[in-house]
């Protein structure tokens, strides 16, 4: 799902797509937080916000931050105005290659999971530079290419049955071997850091793992929601 296809969704998608890709942002921000090292900083750009969950994070660990989220989904952007209602909040609906912004506005830019579905990651990138005032932190953390297991191999099991079936988009992942920093000297930043933050997912059932999909969240979702029944009860019994 790129960020072009986030914002056709429905606002009845937002609980599906939260569901789906909120567990891994919720288990992710913490640590994506303290990787970026911002504790100095008063104003933060969340560039493709969804749902909130890190800017649900950065308010936590920094109650006195004023937090500007923008996203291309207006669903998400509504969810995130009635999640966070109160001052010190401000959620857009805004393309990331195009920030409504001016130079130096923020001191720190961050990306979570969405860098790598944007259709030009280093005019993002450059955006997110540009907002950003000197001596800031730029920050973004993306899929590892093939890194998730659940979902690699649902799309196996997909294969088997369907050598028809579309194929994820590479942009989707980044390969965790100096793509990230590759982009960001191409986008002009310097003192760069790139790291790997596994991580596990714990799912109470396979219904809890099988109905975002069936939902129609994502790539794979969108398959699945388009495949016959006996397909989905074939790709139900393999998995």
């Amino acid at each position: 799902m790129t960020l072009a296809d986030r914002a056709q969704v429905g606002f009845s998608s937002a609980d599906d797509y939260d569901r789906f890709m909120g567990r891994w942002s919720r288990q992710l921000a913490p640590r994506f937080l303290a990787f970026a090292g911002i504790d100095a900083v008063s104003q933060v750009l969340d560039v493709a916000c969804g749902t909130g969950s890190l800017c649900e994070r950065i308010a936590a660990a920094h109650p006195i931050a004023r937090v500007t989220g923008i996203d291309l989904c207006a669903p998400f952007v509504e969810v995130c105005r009635s999640k966070f209602a109160a001052a010190g909040f401000e959620f857009l609906v805004a393309d990331a290659n195009d920030l409504p912004f001016a130079d130096g506005s923020f001191g720190a830019a961050l990306s979570a999971l969405a860098l790598m579905l944007i259709e030009a990651p280093l005019a993002a990138a450059r955006e997110m530079r540009r907002v950003t005032r000197t001596g800031g932190v730029v920050a973004a953390c993306t899929w590892e290419a093939g890194s998730v297991d659940m979902i690699q191999g649902v799309w196996e099991e997909v294969e088997k049955l369907d050598p028809l079936a579309p194929l994820p988009k590479r942009q989707q992942r980044c390969d965790c071997s100096g793509e990230l920093t590759k982009l960001w000297d191409e986008a002009g930043l310097v003192a760069t850091v790139e790291t790997r933050l596994p991580m596990t997912m714990r799912f109470e059932s396979f219904d809890d793992f099988w109905m975002p999909l069936a939902a129609g969240v994502g790539p794979l979702g969108s398959y699945i929601g388009s495949a016959s029944a006996l397909v989905r009860k074939e790709l139900c019994a393999r998995l």
